[in-house]
């Protein structure tokens, strides 16, 4: 999982069945929590063993860390409570607190000194209990325990708690403590207050409590009846338990495939072929059976293709939530309607409509994406940070670039201003405000944030188009991205408008402009790309830079056919994307590739000069890749590469029969043969089911989602209609088959 504001490492005992889906409930905003699981029985030997695995947290990038297993220290006393706890801390190497302690802190923060205390805890460990307790100055009432043993305390249910609270209450007590953090008590604190008109705390209470002091956030009350949005349980029940997140993966896998697919330089074929993995990477592979060996896990699929991931090198993920939404709107007019749909996301629908997305891409073969992000939230980065959660708590594998531009709005798509309604006016103001509401100094911070929270997301900067940024803007992108070792991803030249607009503000084309300020370089991808010139072609070939052809929006827009062809000629670094949901409107790369391969076989040209299915898998894996940074380390099945791996089932109507298999990959598949997708050497998706998202909960939340905010687009909506006469006025002036005034030519 994953939190901007704060990593909690939780130490856990290994047959605690109850405080995940406690913490699931309470977890504070933008904190994440992480467990670790000790396996010893007993209740000393536990502690020792909890120590030695103590150094986890580091590993964890956990800010604080919580010791959930109570028991010893009621046996040992206050004092060996106390130096176990700097122990630990010590060897955490982060600020450390327990369940006990923390309970304890709780109660002398609610001003509460005579204590009811009930615990499911056996008798023996009732004086124990007392005496750890009245060491911390307290006062005990009255004392109830159960009797039980931890197996039988996980299979109590909140009736429980509720019952014998009120029986441990007594009316000298002003507070009583529920002791135990197997025992669920979330659901009832409120109701148990209410009723006895005292405070009335638990355990796990008290551990999300203090680790909101810890972290400096907010911690969340007794629980509601549905887990609110948080970060990061979006997409699970509350009865379900927090994924441990894998940040890193030990196991050694051995892959075996019938037909193994590399996409390398020579795009090699093994019939059958072998993949070995190993901490995240590809160890080993190449043709025939393999060796044999103790792997941690031998998976033999005979009967289906292995190949690397595919990565999505431009979507917009916001886009998820209102796919299928417009139809014959050219990108100008289109852009505005759904950025006015954007700018009602809460942070809920942020993080629901990546995993939309994901959810697709990863059934379809996807596994890294660029997420090309805006939104106009007002949230801290427009809630860009919820998008990086959703993608991490997926395990998938992506950039996200945090779009920023610097210029008024109206300058940027050459409309004619004078007579315009106030209301257009208006309108043209509040788009001004909210596209430039981002700067590098907050990417920056954005950065710093995703760094320090996951491995799998890059901080990619983002600026919007040339002629959306000023030439200083554009010029510090370059500056950041090359000071932090990142890359930079920007709209270039999708429509014909873009680019005579771009042509006038410039005196120069916009790729002509990029390479005059210096920005055209290896680390900048461009998507689109459509209204290149042969000149711009070269520039772009000379200087390593990326181009991300996006054919399935391009061709719904009208934007125009992008020079595949000739750009492959030229020797351009090309990748390919989907685009977002709201103008292709699907995320499948599979798709991406069809088109790529059909649409550039051109009749003015010799057949030979077509591009080829090996060009256009490899544009599809490797080639995108580098627009993330990836470069040399994902998009091939090679040794040290990323394994990011798709297995794709033989027995399916796009394999049979198996002729060539690039071919049919490139114009048969269309996802339906995914059976499992691994990201880092984590399977994601494993039999064809998701492993890391509940995808029906996640679906009825999606639907909520855009039911709840369906009056407010709607009122954007209306506001965005006042702009679309001097938008259509504008594309006409730029069509052939209209005279320049923007009228219909006869």
């Amino acid at each position: 999982m994953y939190g901007w504001r704060g990593r909690i490492g939780l130490m856990l005992p290994y047959d605690n069945a109850v405080i995940e889906p406690e913490f699931a409930r309470t977890v504070p905003n933008g904190v994440s929590a992480h467990v670790v699981r000790t396996t010893k029985t007993d209740r000393l030997e536990l502690a020792e063993e909890s120590l030695l695995l103590a150094p986890t947290m580091q590993h964890l990038r956990a800010n604080i860390a919580l010791y959930a297993c109570n028991a010893s220290s009621f046996i040992k006393g206050r004092a060996w409570h106390d130096a176990f706890l700097v122990d630990f801390q010590a060897r955490a190497g982060v600020p450390s607190e327990s369940a006990n302690s923390a309970l304890m802190k709780l109660a002398a923060h609610r001003k509460v000194r005579r204590l009811a205390v009930v615990t499911p805890y056996p008798e023996w460990l009732l004086d124990p209990l007392r005496k750890f307790v009245e060491d911390f100055g307290f006062e005990v009432a009255k004392i109830v325990g159960l009797g039980l043993e931890p197996p039988d305390i996980n299979a109590l249910g909140p009736e429980h708690s509720y019952r014998f609270a009120k029986q441990a209450d007594v009316a000298d007590a002003d507070g009583i403590i529920i002791v135990a953090t197997n025992f669920r008590t979330l659901e009832v604190l409120t109701l148990l207050e209410q009723e006895l008109r005292k405070p009335v705390m638990s355990s796990n209470q008290a551990l999300m409590w203090i680790a909101g002091q810890m972290l400096g956030v907010e911690a969340a009350g007794p629980a509601p009846s549905e887990p609110r949005f948080g970060w990061p349980v979006v997409s699970r029940q509350a009865e379900q338990t927090i994924r441990t997140e894998q940040s890193a993966v030990t196991m050694v896998s051995k892959i075996s495939a019938g037909v193994v697919v590399t996409a390398d330089a020579a795009m090699h074929v093994w019939q059958p072929g072998y993949v070995i993995v190993r901490d995240g990477r590809i160890a080993e592979a190449g043709p025939g059976a393999g060796p044999d060996g103790d792997f941690t896990e031998t998976v033999s699929m005979p009967d289906s293709i292995l190949m690397p991931g595919l990565v999505n090198a431009h979507a917009h993920s916001p886009s998820n939530l209102v796919k299928g939404s417009w139809a014959q709107l050219p990108l100008e007019i289109w852009r505005q309607y759904i950025r006015a749909a954007w700018r009602e996301y809460s942070d809920e629908a942020i993080y629901v409509s990546a995993q939309l997305g994901i959810v697709e891409m990863i059934r379809t073969g996807c596994t890294s994406v660029m997420d090309h992000f805006y939104t106009g939230s007002p949230s801290p980065h427009m809630g860009a940070l919820h998008a990086v959660a959703a993608m991490a708590d997926a395990g998938m594998r992506g950039g996200l670039a945090l779009t920023l531009s610097d210029q008024q709005y109206d300058q940027t798509i050459g409309i004619e201003t004078n007579g315009l309604s106030q209301a257009a006016h208006e309108e043209i103001a509040r788009i001004s405000q909210l596209e430039g509401a981002e700067s590098l100094d907050d990417f920056v911070a954005f950065a710093e944030a995703v760094r320090r929270h996951t491995d799998l997301v890059t901080p990619i900067v983002g600026p919007s188009a040339p002629h959306r940024c000023s030439e200083e803007q554009l010029v510090r992108c370059a500056r950041t991205a090359r000071e932090l070792d990142t890359m930079v991803h920007m709209h270039v030249c999708e429509t014909k408008g873009q680019f005579l607009q771009g042509s006038k503000l410039f005196g120069c084309t916009p790729v002509a402009h990029l390479d005059r300020i210096g920005v055209l370089d290896d680390r900048l991808s461009m998507a689109h790309c459509v209204w290149l010139t042969d000149d711009d072609i070269a520039r772009v070939a000379a200087h390593g830079t990326m181009v991300i052809h996006n054919p399935a929006s391009n061709g719904k827009l009208g934007s125009g056919r992008m020079r595949f062809d000739d750009m492959l000629s030229a020797g351009v670094r090309l990748g390919l994307a989907t685009d977002g949901n709201g103008s292709n409107d699907t995320q499948s790369m599979f798709e991406a590739m069809r088109l790529a391969g059909i649409l550039h076989n051109r009749n003015d040209r010799d057949y030979e000069e077509w591009p080829s299915p090996h060009a256009i898998l490899r544009a599809a894996t490797s080639g995108s890749a580098r627009a993330l940074g990836l470069g040399g380390r994902a998009g091939m099945i090679q040794a040290a590469q990323l394994a990011d791996l798709v297995l794709m089932n033989l027995n399916s109507y796009p394999f049979v029969p198996l002729n060539d298999p690039v071919k049919q990959i490139v114009y048969c598949e269309n996802g339906v043969s995914v059976t499992d997708v691994m990201v880092g050497g984590r399977w994601v998706l494993r039999h064809g089911k998701l492993t890391t998202i509940d995808e029906p909960a996640l679906y009825a939340r999606a639907r909520r989602l855009r039911a709840e905010m369906d009056d407010r687009v709607q009122v954007q909506f209306r506001n965005t209609a006042e702009l679309e006469p001097p938008l259509r006025s504008a594309y006409l002036r730029t069509a052939p088959w209209s005279n320049k005034d923007g009228s219909r030519a006869s």
